[in-house]
């Protein structure tokens, strides 16, 4: 019965997610990228954000590789965003926003979005299953002999 109840146990525990990554896409995000005149992206430079008809700091951060920097705006109206390299270059761009921010559900990342992806990961846990399994039978029956 003891060993009835830990195999039950071992197969009503679901999968440990160790350290996952998920993600999802905001059609409502906002993307300024900001060049120099020579066409240079402005890389890495500082960004400072400020919501419409507020006083403060909204967020702030660093432009990419390619000077381009997205945020999520939380209300419509002008938004001011300002580039600063820490070189002398500031460049501040005004962007409209008027409605529309509808979030886009990702796919489940681990099952897959159509009967073909996540397979693999399916499989993977299912080998695993088993395996740890077995490996506990073994273990319980080198016990017993002993």
């Amino acid at each position: 019965m003891k060993r009835l109840i830990i195999l039950l146990s071992l197969l009503a525990a679901g999968p440990a997610w160790a350290h996952g990554v998920v993600w999802s896409v905001n059609a409502g995000a906002s993307v300024v990228e900001f060049r120099y005149t020579t066409d240079e992206p402005m890389s890495y430079a500082a960004i400072t954000v400020q919501a419409p008809g507020d006083a403060n700091t909204f967020q702030t951060g660093r432009t990419d590789p390619s000077g381009r920097f997205a945020f999520i705006p939380d209300r419509d109206g002008p938004w001011t965003v300002t580039a600063d390299d820490g070189m002398g270059h500031v460049s501040t761009a005004t962007v409209p926003v008027d409605g529309g921010r509808t979030a886009i559900a990702p796919p489940d990342p681990f099952m897959g979005s159509s009967i073909h992806e996540g397979w693999l990961l399916r499989t993977l846990l299912g080998l695993s299953l088993i395996g740890n399994l077995g490996l506990a039978v073994a273990v319980r029956l080198k016990k017993c002999t002993t």
